[in-house]
């Protein structure tokens, strides 16, 4: 359930599918900041969870995906990072 959103209902609806089906897990939509800027780690993230929970893919963990610019980011980040490409998508 949404509340005290501003955005539009076009907005609201999908961030409401995107978070029932796990691509978001931002508890408001509020917090999705659905103005704010996306990266490429954020997208790596909604594309992963999209890839594994709704089209049911799997990874190819035999493929290394290293990359030298996310040294910096947290665990998590770096991990729906190399997920994305095990996945193919990135």
């Amino acid at each position: 359930m949404i509340i005290g959103s501003t955005y539009s209902q076009e907005l609201n609806d999908a961030y409401q599918r995107a978070y029932d089906i796990g691509i978001t897990t931002m508890p408001t939509i509020q917090k999705a900041d659905l103005e704010g800027n996306a990266y490429r780690k954020h997208f790596a993230k909604m594309i992963t969870e999209f890839a594994i929970k709704v089209l049911k893919k799997q990874p190819n963990t035999s493929l290394a995906c290293s990359f030298i610019d996310i040294t910096k980011e947290s665990d998590e980040m770096k991990f729906y990072i190399k997920t994305a490409c095990q996945l193919g998508l990135m």
